[in-house]
């Protein structure tokens, strides 16, 4: 069955329905079945009797009337509040909170009030990231509620529950460190949204103990773009590829494993850390006989090709030591 999503949004029918239409004919695995926002408790009873898999919440509510001619005196950030207090107080199943609204409502509203930032999984900008990328918001609501089903299985604080959630077994993989996730290991038990916002923010989000796809070709020191064989460049590091939570719409792979791969490979040339560009893609070059694979080259004439890290702001290949944090 379809992944069912409810959407709380004040605007007409004629800017909301097309956008969430656009995101669900990318995919046969979702429907999103669209309201206006009500009385707030009347609002509250409305999602826990529909008992959704997921929520997409409008943060300004209060701008237009519903069909009852009544406009709501709330955003998206109370009931969201409300919802995941109730979650917590088991009042109210789990399922991820998303939030959606028009760029300038955000900065009005909602960057603002770091408080509730961590009230839902992720922001959306209807005018941006809804309208010219509808496929990957699919991808990512489908993700979420898998995600909250995964975690919501395993939470429970045992040694290896973490490695489970992400997709390890315990004591297999290098890529595994002890400090990872630490915080959930202990009496305490927190909440499936707690889980899913360190996971998204602080592993997926981040270049650390997981890496991106840009990231791992500056560490391979491949240019994507020329490179005609990179897709049998990273058919090699299958092995590699995370596979935890959320896995369905980030891609991502375990630094450490990576590191591993390359040194136990019959000739390597050695740490990926001390080889130049040119040095690493001729060992996978020869070693696998994939012939279309271009070295990257530095951003500035007489930058390391030591690469390790992509610029912010370039998001071209960068030895650390040639740029500022």
């Amino acid at each position: 069955m379809p992944i069912e999503y409810l959407c709380i949004d004040d605007e007409s029918s004629t800017d909301v329905e097309p956008l969430l239409r656009s995101v669900c004919e990318t995919t046969n695995e979702l429907t999103i079945s669209r309201y206006k926002p009500v009385e707030l408790g009347k609002q509250l009873e409305f999602i826990k009797t529909n008992n959704p898999d997921g929520l997409l919440l409008d943060l300004r509510l209060d701008q237009q009337k519903n069909e009852e001619g009544y406009k709501v005196p709330y955003h998206g950030l109370s009931i969201a509040q409300e919802l995941r207090t109730r979650m917590t107080e088991k009042r109210l199943n789990h399922f991820p909170i998303v939030l959606w609204s028009v760029d300038s409502k955000f900065k009005d509203s909602y960057d603002r009030d770091a408080t509730s930032h961590n009230l839902f999984d992720r922001i959306y900008v209807k005018d941006t990231e809804v309208t010219r990328e509808p496929g990957r918001v699919a991808s990512e609501l489908v993700a979420f509620v898998k995600g909250y089903r995964k975690i919501i299985e395993l939470m429970e604080p045992v040694k290896g529950h973490f490695q489970r959630i992400l997709g390890l077994e315990e004591g297999v993989s290098e890529a595994w460190d002890p400090r990872i996730g630490e915080k959930f290991l202990s009496q305490y038990k927190y909440p499936p949204h707690e889980y899913s916002r360190y996971i998204l923010r602080d592993l997926i989000e981040a270049q650390g103990p997981l890496i991106d796809e840009k990231v791992l070709a500056a560490r391979l020191g491949v240019e994507i773009e020329t490179s005609l064989d990179w897709e049998k460049c990273k058919a090699l590091i299958v092995d590699s590829v995370y596979k935890g939570v959320f896995c369905e719409a980030w891609t991502r792979w375990w630094a450490a494993d990576i590191e591993k791969w390359w040194l136990i490979q019959a000739g390597s040339p050695g740490p990926l850390r001390r080889l130049s560009a040119s040095e690493r893609v001729n060992f996978l070059k020869t070693k696998f006989n994939i012939k279309r694979l271009v070295a990257a080259k530095p951003i500035e004439e007489g930058y390391s090709s030591r690469y390790w890290t992509i610029c912010q702001g370039l998001e071209k290949p960068l030895d650390p030591i040639d740029g500022l944090r």
